[in-house]
Protein backbone atom coordinates (compact mmCIF):
# COMPACT_ATOMS: atom_id res chain seq x y z
CA UNK A 1 0.00 0.00 0.00
CA UNK A 2 1.05 3.83 -0.69
CA UNK A 3 1.95 5.63 2.85
CA UNK A 4 1.87 8.75 1.05
CA UNK A 5 -1.09 10.20 -0.86
CA UNK A 6 -1.05 12.88 -3.76
CA UNK A 7 -4.14 14.94 -2.21
CA UNK A 8 -5.01 15.81 1.93
CA UNK A 9 -8.90 14.49 1.13
CA UNK A 10 -10.17 11.06 0.18
CA UNK A 11 -11.71 10.55 -3.42
CA UNK A 12 -14.85 8.33 -3.63
CA UNK A 13 -15.95 6.45 -6.42
CA UNK A 14 -19.03 7.56 -8.50
CA UNK A 15 -22.46 6.36 -7.59
CA UNK A 16 -25.29 6.42 -10.17
CA UNK A 17 -27.85 7.18 -7.35
CA UNK A 18 -27.61 10.34 -7.35
CA UNK A 19 -28.48 10.57 -11.23
CA UNK A 20 -31.33 8.50 -11.23
CA UNK A 21 -32.91 9.74 -8.35
CA UNK A 22 -33.08 13.40 -10.03
CA UNK A 23 -34.22 11.94 -13.14
CA UNK A 24 -37.28 9.94 -11.59
CA UNK A 25 -37.82 12.95 -9.29
CA UNK A 26 -38.09 14.95 -12.84
CA UNK A 27 -40.41 12.24 -14.35
CA UNK A 28 -42.37 12.42 -11.34
CA UNK A 29 -43.27 15.82 -10.93
CA UNK A 30 -43.64 16.22 -14.89
CA UNK A 31 -46.13 13.64 -14.81
CA UNK A 32 -47.62 15.33 -11.51
CA UNK A 33 -48.11 18.57 -13.44
CA UNK A 34 -49.96 17.30 -16.65
CA UNK A 35 -51.75 15.53 -14.33
CA UNK A 36 -53.04 18.67 -12.67
CA UNK A 37 -53.05 20.69 -16.17
CA UNK A 38 -56.31 18.56 -17.21
CA UNK A 39 -58.17 18.78 -13.89
CA UNK A 40 -58.52 15.48 -13.46
CA UNK A 41 -58.84 15.37 -9.86
CA UNK A 42 -61.79 12.69 -9.25
CA UNK A 43 -58.74 10.30 -9.98
CA UNK A 44 -57.37 11.28 -6.22
CA UNK A 45 -60.47 10.02 -4.82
Amino acid sequence: MKTISNHPFHLVDYSPWPLTGAIGVMTLVTGMIKWFHNFNLMLII
